[in-house]
């Protein structure tokens, strides 16, 4: 039985404050909610249950759910790993995800085989896939010691290879199974240089599939770049990307959006900070974050936001026992970062206020990272990483007069 988790407003909203905009679907169509080439997929793998409801009733409440019609402001996807997905074979349904309209994007649960030693059988996620989801990633095997859980670095290649070829086993079983026309499937790829990816994806180069997903180890700027430029020179044109919610990675994706007819890129650190630990992101600063709950130890009289849950709820109500309080963090996160998406989304459309934008935060490495892509348009990948980011690479001070 799924837990009744709604939020019960204890302030009414301003008078100015209609029900309509407390749905927010944008007035004027603009930035993520309307853009097909790219666009953020919320990701919350394992906490749906806290974060979900199906009944409605006669008093003002509001679901945590952002993709229902009660929901306290509307975006248009989600991504939800199969590992906890497979559980409920009408996943879509049983969570009233639209099918019209919205983004549901299945990972393989990749991840939860190797770090917790599950197993997960590739012909039944991808029939689980095709009934629940608009696409799907094939099932890899992350090149990640099942011991200390560490990423294979370059200098223990034997190991990654290992799960490169692994992968393609999983990767052949799924191919000769898809039903190509009617569901996209996109091929994972792991490296964290040109010499691991270029063997993973030689292992697999055969096996053509909708298009390529990447999993930058770490999700540095460096390592985002790489993966976007390999994706270009690879001649894909739809992409995923798994990259957190830094303010540091996030320009990295939106600037190379350019180069794919279609970019996808997800985080859960918006949900899991939120739910898990009542981190509350700061608006117009990502990185500074309030703790609320147990570890809140602020003297705040009202919350610093604007958003539209934050005009309903209060300091109380973040700070309160359940699991509501964590579910309302979760969406005020969302809500930051999709906004501060929608920043870059409009900004990157001019070069120079995007540079001066990276270089009056300090954003050096994104900087760095900008510049990578763009040589790699003009030189090509090996020869932009030799330049760039081989052995340290070369000084970024003047990069963009």
């Amino acid at each position: 039985m799924k837990k009744d988790l709604r939020f019960y407003p204890s302030r009414q909203p301003p008078s100015s404050l209609t029900q309509e905009t407390l749905k927010f679907v944008p007035t004027q169509a603009r930035g993520l909610w309307v853009r097909n080439d790219y666009k953020f997929v919320p990701s919350v793998f394992g906490i749906l249950d806290r974060l979900s409801t199906t009944e409605r009733r006669e008093r003002r409440e509001y679901s945590l759910d952002w993709w229902t019609d009660t929901a306290l402001y509307y975006y248009d996807s989600l991504l939800v790993s199969a590992y906890y997905g497979m559980e409920k074979w009408d996943f879509r349904e049983f969570y009233k995800i639209p099918r019209k309209n919205f983004l549901f994007v299945s990972d393989s649960g990749g991840w939860q085989v190797v770090t917790q030693s599950v197993k997960i059988e590739p012909i039944d996620l991808l029939k689980w896939m095709e009934h629940n989801a608009d696409f799907g990633l094939t099932l890899d095997v992350p090149p990640v010691d099942p011991i200390s859980k560490k990423t294979y670095l370059d200098d223990q290649f034997e190991g990654f290879k290992k799960t490169a070829e692994l992968s393609r086993r999983n990767y052949e079983i799924m191919h000769r199974h898809w039903k190509e026309n009617d569901f996209q499937l996109l091929k994972v790829i792991h490296g964290v240089g040109p010499r691991q990816l270029d063997y993973w994806y030689r292992q697999v180069e055969d096996l053509e599939f909708s298009g390529l997903a990447f999993s930058p180890h770490p999700p540095s700027e460096q390592n985002i770049a790489i993966l976007l430029a390999y994706g270009r020179d690879k001649g894909a044109k739809k992409v995923h990307i798994f990259t957190g919610t830094g303010i540091e990675t996030t320009p990295i994706v939106i600037y190379g959006r350019k180069y794919f007819d279609q970019l996808t890129y997800d985080s859960s650190a918006f949900s899991t900070q939120g739910a898990a630990l009542r981190a509350y992101f700061v608006p117009y600063d990502l990185g500074q974050k309030i703790l609320f709950g147990k570890s809140y130890n602020s003297t705040l009289k009202q919350l610093p936001c604007n958003c539209p849950v934050c005009q309903l709820a209060t300091v109380d109500d973040l700070n309160s026992p359940g699991s509501v309080p964590g579910g309302l963090i979760a969406l005020h996160n969302l809500w930051v970062y999709l906004m501060y998406c929608v920043f870059l989304d409009s900004i990157t459309e001019s070069k120079d206020i995007f540079i001066e934008y990276l270089r009056r935060n300090n954003l050096t490495e994104t900087i760095k990272a900008v510049r990578f892509l763009d040589l790699s348009e003009e030189v090509g990948f090996y020869d932009a990483y030799n330049r760039i980011y081989k052995a340290g690479g070369q000084d970024v001070s003047n990069l963009f007069p």
